[in-house]
């Protein structure tokens, strides 16, 4: 899954509990549940990203900004929710931000190393076609995104 993909679902299921366990772990298992489906991403190696570090600015800003948009067109709202959802989101990215840091800072630490062979080991190994995985992306996006919606109000 791309990375804007895993911040919009770790923030909606975030703002579906006001729990700050639930917080801590709902996003976590958001990403790996997400990485375990065949999807497609616009990488297949991470040493891949130096060759498109525009398409990994716009999935970066892109999670992030949806989820400010939606929470502004909800009109009811608080610093602490808007918060509370993006710390959602950030932990629904963490997972492939951990193997990044390894990559670039860590190459030869094995508690990194054995950290992304669990990532892999949890990574569907099928690819989707750009066409089919976009739009399943796309779809998932969506419903992230009525999820914040509702559960954005289930906490008042």
């Amino acid at each position: 899954m791309i990375l804007s993909t895993h911040f919009i679902v770790g923030a909606a299921v975030a703002g579906t509990t006001s729990n700050e366990a639930l917080l801590l772990v709902l996003p976590l298992v958001s990403h790996f549940i997400l990485d375990s489906f065949p999807h497609w991403e616009y990488i297949d190696e991470i040493k891949e990203l130096k060759h498109k570090p525009w398409h990994l600015f716009f999935d970066i800003v892109a999670g992030p900004a949806i989820t400010l948009i939606t929470l502004l067109l909800l009109n009811d709202f608080s610093v602490a929710k808007i918060a509370w959802v993006i710390i959602g989101g950030i932990i629904g990215i963490l997972p492939d931000g951990l193997v990044f840091l390894g990559y670039l800072f860590f190459p030869k630490n094995k508690i990194f190393q054995k950290y992304e062979s669990f990532h892999r080991f949890i990574h569907s190994k099928k690819k989707l076609a750009w066409e089919v995985g976009a739009t399943q992306q796309i779809v998932i996006f969506i419903l992230a995104i009525f999820l914040l919606a509702s559960g954005f109000n289930l906490q008042k």
